[in-house]
């Protein structure tokens, strides 16, 4: 597997390499550390490569500490961060992007709040936004994997059991019935002399539940073959809500989560919901993107 790592020296950019020792990774992955170079006059581009360069090093062998059977080296290429980053992950290819939350901003920045939601909407590859502090705990690890059914919801829980968790580690599965139904149901009928409308918004919640149930029953089989303690969830609502929520009430180490659904009405509309994990997800967030699946070693 390669994995490109977005490193900008700040304390962020340290956390999401720390958090690659809690991603199940393969023990014989490349990783290239990309120190993007962002300066406007000659002199500052001669100091910032050189800063850009000295936190490149440092995050290299940081990286080849945690992981002493990775092929680990460094770039410092010059440009606008996003871009280059883009850029890099798809001529090379990698199969999963690693940024921070945020960057510093300064010499070498990578201002990671605006550049990391760019790369996690445009990549081609997967893309781990990590906020760190995963595995500093007594407890197992937790992973929560939305899935609406979609093959990039299927992608996501194929990663994780794609990958290596330590003993005990806990995933969930969460599937959101966005219902048709008014709140209201009866009042609506009543009100607009339809019970017939009334009927058929019910039938298609009630299907669409069993639906989901299917999906995340088939997703915990998986998962427990991976040797994962499983636990599943269907709930109704909004899927961003949802998963925050589950998030925050279980304690989640990392979010799995498809780039795209089956939109329109059909749950995880992913382009908004994987955006609004990045944004406001109290812990990890990987979103994958089921084409690249074959990108292991």
């Amino acid at each position: 597997m390669k994995v490109l790592i977005a490193y900008d020296g700040s304390a962020y950019a340290d956390l999401a390499i720390e958090d690659l020792a809690w991603a199940g990774l393969p023990k014989n992955c490349q990783a290239l550390v990309l120190s993007v170079v962002e300066a406007h006059a000659a002199h500052e581009w001669m100091a910032e490569t050189k800063t850009a360069l000295q936190a490149a090093e440092s995050a290299c062998n940081r990286v080849q500490s945690l992981f002493p059977g990775w092929d680990v080296w460094l770039e410092t290429p010059s440009g606008h961060a996003a871009a280059m980053i883009l850029e890099r992950a798809a001529t090379w290819p990698a199969g999963l992007i690693v940024v921070g939350t945020h960057g510093r901003r300064g010499l070498a920045r990578l201002v990671l709040g605006s550049v990391s939601g760019k790369i996690v909407h445009e990549a081609s590859c997967s893309v781990r936004t990590s906020r760190g502090g995963i595995g500093r705990k007594d407890s197992p690890i937790h992973l929560l994997i939305g899935n609406d059914g979609s093959p990039e919801g299927e992608a996501a829980v194929d990663e994780v059991c794609g990958r290596s968790w330590p003993a005990g580690a806990e995933a969930r599965v969460l599937s959101v019935v966005q219902t048709l139904a008014p709140v209201d149901a009866e009042s609506y009928a009543l009100a607009t002399h339809s019970l017939l409308a009334s009927d058929t918004f019910l039938k298609s919640d009630a299907e669409e539940r069993r639906r989901c149930e299917r999906v995340v029953e088939a997703s915990a089989l998986k998962l427990r073959n991976a040797g994962l303690q499983v636990s599943i969830a269907v709930e109704d609502g909004d899927p961003k809500r949802a998963l925050l929520h589950q998030a925050q009430t279980w304690n989640a180490d990392t979010i799995f989560v498809g780039a795209r659904g089956l939109g329109l009405v059909d749950r995880f509309v992913l382009g908004s919901v994987s955006g609004a994990m990045v944004s406001h997800a109290p812990c990890t967030v990987e979103v994958v993107r089921h084409h690249i699946q074959g990108d292991r070693l």
